[in-house]
């Protein structure tokens, strides 16, 4: 190459990299062999990923460049499970799309949607490690449809919403977008809203197949907004605990203590030892996102401020982690990715149209815009 053309290639990529890159929605974060990656929607609708080791600063690619330009029209979600990353978003034309990488040959793209099937709003991916991997997602006609992988046969779909065996009293056509669990049992939750803000559970087990339950019935009428979000824990009767947001921006949790107790609800702005006062007006106006159990629930609240609630052996406390950098706000639902009790990393997108991250380590929180 010429030496002309060499450093004209040298000043093109210094200044892409240079370029700040602005979100739009929600991003997603997971880790991959102490690497951590973020992955979000450009304002040109591209996909972008972020990542760093221990050692370095952030780098970043635009994994829509990679593949002539290919666009997408709502929120990733990741993941990454024996050294590979697999990506999935909603693409322009509302097909479901998968970018998957492995070091051995790099990032890869993968249109899942069957001819003439779209989905609306976001899908949720979950791999359960042996093989299997789930994504749920909301189809054209508003139903829940579940795509999952398996290395023998790739690739399968079926419509749960119409699901033959169901209970057809129960709305199945959803207004938001799902939230999907499993324990150790082998038993599949999964909880979305439906069109009249009901929380709605399909449930799987082995042995009984698939049901529907309405979760707002059960417990008196309590309706939702926005999406809702669950944890498990394997002790406790195996413990469900499902938070969402009320209509007047409470943070809820519906708790499952075994089929001897089953459903109840709780309003966590109105319990007695929260440290604060409920009656101060503030509320939440985000959804809830757990961060891989039912101690620690981040979300944004009416001021735009990044909340946390965890729940110690002393009741709920909340910290206002806006307030570790300034008082950065944010216009977005916050993604937290766990690893260890004292190593928290959550990134959501800030006031400024940015990427922001805030990491515990030990009992200190930093936080830093990315652009």
């Amino acid at each position: 190459m010429p030496w002309y053309l060499l450093v004209f290639s040298l000043l093109f990529l210094q200044s892409a990299m240079a370029e700040d890159i602005s979100i739009v929605g929600n991003p997603s974060i997971h880790q991959l062999n102490g690497v951590q990656h973020i992955f979000a929607r450009d304002t040109n609708g591209h996909l972008r990923e972020w990542w760093r080791n221990p050692e370095s600063d952030w780098h970043r690619e635009d994994l829509s460049a990679i593949f002539n330009e290919k666009k997408i029209a709502g929120n990733p979600i990741s993941s990454a499970v024996n050294g590979i990353q697999h990506v999935f978003a909603r693409d322009t034309n509302g097909h479901l799309l998968e970018w998957w990488w492995r070091v051995e040959d790099g990032w890869h793209l993968e249109d899942l949607t069957p001819a003439g099937e779209t989905i609306i709003g976001d899908p949720f991916y979950y791999n359960n490690h042996n093989g299997v991997q789930y994504v749920f997602a909301q189809d054209s006609d508003g139903d829940l449809r579940v795509w999952w992988w398996t290395a023998q046969d790739g690739w399968s779909s079926i419509d749960l919403t119409h699901f033959e065996g169901l209970n057809e009293d129960i709305e199945g056509h959803l207004a938001g977008n799902p939230f999907f669990a499993i324990e150790q049992n082998g038993t599949v939750h999964v909880f979305a809203r439906n069109i009249n803000g009901d929380l709605i559970e399909w449930w799987w087990t082995p042995e009984h197949g698939l049901h529907i339950e309405n979760l707002t019935t059960v417990v008196g009428g309590q309706t939702i907004v926005g999406d809702p979000t669950i944890s498990l824990a394997s002790n406790y009767y195996y413990t469900h605990n499902v938070f969402a947001r009320s209509p007047d921006g409470h943070l809820l949790e519906w708790q499952w203590r075994g089929s001897h107790q089953g459903w109840k609800l709780q309003d966590l702005h109105k319990i007695k030892f929260v440290n604060f006062i409920s009656n101060s007006g503030e509320t939440i106006s985000g959804d809830p996102k757990t961060c891989g159990d039912w101690k620690n629930i981040f979300v944004r609240d009416s001021n735009d401020h990044l909340k946390l609630w965890t729940n110690s052996y002393n009741g709920w406390q909340i910290t206002d982690l806006t307030n570790v950098n300034g008082g950065t706000t944010i216009s977005g639902n916050p993604i937290a990715d766990c690893s260890s009790y004292n190593k928290k990393d959550i990134v959501a997108r800030n006031s400024n149209g940015y990427l922001h991250h805030w990491s515990l380590r030990a009992t200190t929180w930093l936080a830093r815009e990315i652009k």
